[in-house]
């Protein structure tokens, strides 16, 4: 009697143990939130590149086409032109 009373004492700190251990060391939702901070960032950054692009290409047509109102520093402010700008 005394020996499975013992032994199940074992075997639940042992369980409690690997418990332990496992969710300490290993937390899907901190990593899940890193992945998810890591993506937005990527998105942002791509996001500025591709205004970059248009805002380029639209001056490039500008300057080709020889209209007016070519703004060589467009580039940096990231704001892409307005549709009402462009259908005029």
């Amino acid at each position: 009697m005394k020996k499975s009373i013992i032994q199940n004492i074992i075997v639940a700190g042992v369980t409690f143990a690997l418990s332990w251990c496992l969710f300490s060391f290993w937390n899907p939702n901190q990593s899940a939130r890193r992945d998810a901070l890591r993506n937005a960032i990527k998105i942002d950054s791509l996001e500025n590149v591709i205004t970059r692009w248009e805002l380029y290409t639209e001056n490039l047509k500008r300057a080709l086409g020889g209209e007016e109102g070519f703004t060589g520093d467009s580039l940096l402010t990231l704001t892409p032109p307005s549709p009402e700008s462009t259908e005029e």
